[in-house]
């Protein structure tokens, strides 16, 4: 236990080693180390003005994109617009061909429900009176029994 308390013997050429390592030790220059991390701040902030010359760019692109959708949106609506109209148009003078009435005279709808108006309108104008027609001899095409009639029809279409 003796060997315990004994002070070991200090080691004079290691404490005399460590000051003169401290002393051959290079000094930090610190100027260097300055330019170094000034230079490295540089190539950050260059790329933080292209990174946000980037992030303009796609902000512009998106928004182009989106006003192009929208436009794109409007033209195909209008497209449909047309393609029923067009759809519409044909069913009317497909109907109006096989029932005798203008197509004009026909509503939007099905084709069941213009069938049967087409049917109903020529129906109607077949009821009505027909007025007498002249042909290019000046001959009326309904001859009336009445006398006097004649002669106000023939003074009416032969001056």
């Amino acid at each position: 236990m003796d060997t315990e308390n004994e002070t070991k013997p200090v080691d004079t050429e290691q404490s005399e080693v460590q000051p003169e390592q401290a002393e051959s030790a290079p000094e930090v220059d610190y100027k260097a180390k300055y330019e170094e991390t000034l230079k490295h701040s540089r190539e950050w902030e260059k790329r933080a003005k292209a990174n946000k010359d980037a992030a303009g760019e796609l902000e512009k692109l998106q928004s182009q994109l989106a006003e192009k959708a929208e436009r794109a949106d409007n033209l195909q609506k209008q497209l449909d617009d047309m393609n029923a109209r067009t759809a519409m148009r044909e069913l009317k003078e497909r109907v109006s061909g096989e029932v005798n009435v203008p197509a004009e005279l026909l509503p939007d709808g099905d084709e069941d429900a213009m069938r049967d108006y087409a049917s109903r309108l020529g129906a109607w104008a077949k009821s009505l009176p027909s007025l007498p027609v002249t042909d290019q001899t000046g001959t009326p095409s309904h001859q009336s029994k009445n006398k006097d009639e004649r002669a106000f029809l023939s003074d009416l279409f032969h001056k």
